[in-house]
């Protein structure tokens, strides 16, 4: 499976081009920003981008989608309960950092749904708690989690929608139920892995 891992924006927002090794289709998970940068990766990888993944509505995951879907014509998938966060401004708090942002999806998904890119099959789990429509997906032992976990943190829940204890639901009955090996690919830092997390996370650590 190719990953290849691009920072983009002012908060570093991690966006993700993922593909399967012997396909040159290939999906962009949370464009947030730079989306010229984003083009040029797929492109010096070989790879036609045709899908978008939006982990959440946040204006720091979907600064780029317009741009992505002009220049390939990529369709957009995100959860059904972040769907107006993309036509709102308030909702994704572009309003309040700089210029409003707007956006569309082709797609809804819930949990339980699968979304192809070429052989690839990325698993929709519903995990709600930094947005009420938060999802991660998991392909080949491969976690991308948006602003859920972190290296050594979890996601913050004092934004607009956000939810303390659907955060705890989720990391701790959807992620940490997962083997120790499972890799995690967070929206802002480093890679990880659940085990990693489970014996070093100091929030996990707490008992939170």
């Amino acid at each position: 499976m190719i990953i290849e891992t691009v920072p983009v924006g002012s908060l570093e927002t991690n966006a993700y081009i993922v593909a399967a090794d012997d396909s040159a289709e290939a999906a962009v998970i949370d464009p947030g920003e730079d989306g010229g940068r984003i083009l040029a990766t797929a492109e010096a990888a070989g790879l036609t981008i045709k899908k978008i993944i939006l982990t959440h509505g946040h204006w720091d995951h979907i600064g780029a989608v317009a741009e992505v879907v002009e220049a390939t014509g990529a369709e957009v998938y995100i959860h059904e309960d972040d769907l107006e966060y993309l036509a709102d401004p308030d909702k994704n708090l572009s309003g309040l950092v700089f210029e409003r942002r707007e956006s569309r999806a082709d797609h809804t998904v819930i949990a339980g749904d699968t979304v192809t890119v070429g052989p690839l099959e990325l698993s929709v789990i519903h995990t709600p708690g930094h947005t009420p429509g938060g999802i991660s997906l998991l392909v080949e032992g491969n976690l991308f989690c948006g602003d859920l976990v972190f290296y050594n943190s979890v996601g913050r829940t004092d934004l607009p929608g956000g939810n303390n204890e659907q955060m705890h639901k989720s990391v701790h009955g959807q992620v940490m139920v997962l083997p120790d090996e499972t890799h995690i690919f967070p929206g802002h830092g480093p890679a990880t892995t659940v085990g990693r997390e489970r014996a070093e996370n100091p929030f996990l650590i707490s008992g939170w």
